[in-house]
């Protein structure tokens, strides 16, 4: 039901579903190259993100939208500068379903490892060159 409103054709559903289904897949160069710009700092963010939801009692929709919002708030930054590099992170690209949704959808285990692998392929990135686009 998440992809149904944005896919047009089943090939595009299958294409925006395999995130959901495969836990190994690449990160989209584009969004990388948009959303990742800046890999030590989005890195930084993603850890500091990665443990507030960690630390969250229960796993819901607000409750993620509550935590994220008030890292951006924090940090002084706002909320789209942690929603785009976290769903690159999550999905590999950077257009998905709401990203509180797909968090929900792929539980906090999923969701919290695949921020893991985000953050160990920014670690890997060279100073200034932007991360790769595999992984």
């Amino acid at each position: 039901a998440l992809l149904q409103v944005r896919a047009r054709t089943v090939l595009e559903m299958i294409e925006q579903a395999r995130p959901f289904a495969f836990n190994d897949f690449a990160y989209d160069t584009t969004a990388v190259a948009k959303h990742w710009k800046d890999a030590a700092a989005v890195r930084v963010r993603l850890e500091r993100i990665r443990a507030d939801f960690d630390s969250l009692s229960e796993w819901t929709e607000a409750a993620l939208e509550e935590c994220l919002r008030g890292r951006a708030e924090a940090e002084g930054i706002g909320a789209g500068k942690l929603i785009h590099p976290l769903r690159v992170a999550i999905t590999g690209t950077g257009a998905s379903p709401g990203i509180f949704e797909v968090a929900c959808l792929l539980g906090r285990v999923r969701t919290l490892q695949r921020v893991d692998r985000a953050i160990v392929t920014l670690s890997a990135t060279a100073p200034g060159g932007g991360a790769s686009g595999g992984a």
